[in-house]
């Protein structure tokens, strides 16, 4: 049987120790200076993506100002188009009605003219001088005045004691009614008005 003869554990000079320990010494410095790198390119790393963070928040805020800006003026531009158009529309509008007062002002003038002349100078043709009897023991061609304000629904149509001429029986109540040419209109109308006999009275 072979015989086990103990190692006698190896003892270091004291320069070696100081070596050993030299060498542990700069292990756990470059352990510690990779942990330093590492850990700056964490915060470098973090600072990078806080930074591309914020670059895109700013250009989202960006594109949002534009976009509301290109909204307000789209929307100004439009609301400035409709006003544009409801002026010209209002100028057209304006227009057409000047030009038919002004076409019925002359309108009711030369009716007025007309009527006048009639009732002054008493023309009355052939058929008026018939005597043709109408409502109220009036005749066909008699000059005649209002009686009263005479009126339509509550408006004003022809003003007391207002000359004009019996044209004969009204066309809905020929019995009862009689149309009659006034010299001239409140409301501004030329037709014949269809009168009972105690809206009028001999002229």
């Amino acid at each position: 049987m072979e015989k086990i003869i103990p190692v006698k554990p190896i003892e270091l000079t004291p320069e070696q120790k100081a070596q050993q320990l030299e060498t542990r010494r700069k292990a756990e410095e470059a352990k510690a200076k990779q942990r330093e790198i590492q850990q700056k390119a964490k915060q470098q790393l973090k600072a990078f993506e806080e930074e591309q963070k914020r670059k895109a928040a700013a250009e989202e805020a960006k594109r949002e100002a534009d976009n509301r800006r290109k909204l307000a003026e789209a929307s100004a531009k439009k609301k400035d188009e409709a006003q544009k158009k409801k002026e010209e529309e209002d100028a057209k509008k304006k227009d057409a009605e000047s030009k038919k007062n002004s076409e019925e002002a002359l309108a009711r003038k030369k009716a007025a003219e007309d009527a006048a002349k009639s009732v002054k100078a008493g023309i009355a043709d052939k058929s008026k001088s018939a005597r043709e009897q109408v409502a109220g023991g009036y005749f066909k061609g008699q000059h005649v005045v209002a009686a009263q304000d005479i009126t339509i629904r509550g408006n004003l149509v022809v003003r007391n004691n207002t000359a004009g001429t019996i044209v004969g029986k009204a066309d809905t109540d020929p019995v009862n009614r009689i149309s009659v040419k006034f010299v001239s209109r409140a409301d501004g109308g030329t037709a014949n008005l269809n009168c009972v006999p105690k809206e009028i009275r001999k002229g």
